[in-house]
């Protein structure tokens, strides 16, 4: 079992967080963007090798993004087997209403 890791970075302006994930095993998975610099916003314990399958080949978790989702719903997917999420990130709440 590992723990992974929910982060965030703020971006311009500061009112949209960037999400990525991280695990104790050393895996990064970036969700389309930056993949460091950013506060610790969860942690869970859970498989790390589920996560990076979940995560798939550009860690993009199936998601095209801006069209079926954004670094948020990336990360919620590939934290999944740890059962915690990234509603912490701000601009988390935004995302909802169209991508669930």
């Amino acid at each position: 079992m590992a723990r992974l890791y929910g982060h965030a970075v703020a971006m311009v302006g500061g009112f949209i967080d960037h999400t990525y994930v991280t695990s104790s095993e050393q895996h990064v998975w970036p969700c389309a963007g930056r993949s460091e610099g950013g506060r610790m916003i969860y942690t869970g314990s859970g498989s790390a090798w589920l996560a990076s399958c979940l995560a798939g080949a550009h860690s993009t978790a199936g998601i095209i993004l801006s069209v079926t989702g954004w670094c948020h719903q990336m990360a919620n997917r590939i934290m999944r087997p740890a059962g915690v999420d990234v509603s912490a990130a701000r601009g988390y709440g935004v995302t909802l209403p169209f991508l669930g």
